[in-house]
């Protein structure tokens, strides 16, 4: 799937095991150096690094079929404190991983984001990833001058409206009600950040749109 969709990111958000049940594959290798797969698919592990509680994972996947070979590279972030059917103490590293997205989607390459069943996790995620997103480019907007109507502004920030959307194409996406609390948490947890952040010449990225809130 990586390769036939030009992924260059995998957003892992369960562990293999989790209280002694399976919840997910092993389908990539854990060590730096390894590699798994058969005949025609081979997944290799480049290299591995650790940032806080995210496990960052350089992985190279290979596929011959009917002679042809075809290699892609993709960065595999691996967040392993995210409780099942639950949410994260804070969003620190949620955000983290959000922020290391942009560069890797610039050339309009996918994104792959999953857990166990892909709905609760995967779908607090993307809400999450999506709404910074948009607050992102209005802040650009702001940044060059545009001005950013309170209108578009709470468009952006339409939380119940982008939820019903993500299950209108999944079925069960952002499962409990802590974790659709959990949305909003880490976007306060942003804009909080970025208030407080120090002020920055105009040729930065901004965040004058957010300080004006």
């Amino acid at each position: 799937m990586c390769l036939e969709q030009d992924c260059t990111a995998v957003i892992m958000l369960t562990n293999v095991m989790e209280r002694g049940i399976t919840k997910c594959a092993s389908y990539f290798p854990a060590k730096e150096g390894d590699v798994v797969g058969s005949s025609s698919l081979e997944v290799k592990n480049l290299h591995t690094s650790k940032q806080g509680e995210i496990t960052v994972r350089k992985i190279q996947i290979s596929s011959s079929v009917n002679g042809s070979l075809k290699t892609s590279a993709l960065t595999h972030f691996h967040y392993t404190t995210w409780p099942d059917h639950g949410a994260p103490k804070d969003s620190q590293a949620i955000r983290t991983m959000c922020n290391a997205l942009p560069p890797l989607r610039r050339q309009g390459e996918t994104v792959a984001v999953h857990c166990s069943a892909g709905i609760g996790r995967t779908g607090t995620f993307m809400a999450i990833d999506i709404t910074r997103c948009k607050l992102q480019r209005l802040n650009e907007k702001d940044a060059i001058g545009e001005e950013v109507s309170t209108t578009t502004l709470h468009e952006a920030l339409a939380i119940p409206d982008l939820v019903h959307e993500l299950r209108m194409q999944r079925m069960g996406m952002v499962q409990t009600l802590e974790q659709y609390e959990f949305i909003y948490q880490a976007l306060k947890e942003e804009l909080l950040e970025l208030v407080s952040a120090p002020a920055v010449s105009p040729d930065d990225q901004g965040d004058g749109f957010v300080r004006s809130l």
